[in-house]
């Protein structure tokens, strides 16, 4: 991936999360995360939490990722997709 494409990655995340919608106030990686979840991947789905195990390009995409080994995602009630702790 180029460095333009993180960046462009990057700033789209971070607008999600800095402005009023379904990530504000999640962590940087939760809107990429939900994007690969809407085009049908994620590592684990239960019907209530998707779970994704972090890979070396999440890592280069959003390096606050390199120790944690799985993010795991919910959506609430009122439409919000929020960061959960993995199972």
């Amino acid at each position: 991936m180029t460095s333009n494409e993180i960046h462009k990655i990057q700033t789209r995340c971070h607008w999600d999360v800095t402005h009023n919608g379904k990530f504000e106030y999640a962590d940087s990686y939760v809107p990429y995360f939900w994007d690969l979840y809407l085009d049908g991947f994620s590592d684990r789905d239960d019907g209530t939490t998707l779970e994704f195990d972090v890979n070396d390009l999440d890592i280069e995409l959003f390096p606050e990722l390199a120790k944690k080994p799985v993010v795991a995602l919910i959506e609430t009630d009122s439409g919000f997709v929020i960061e959960v702790d993995a199972s």
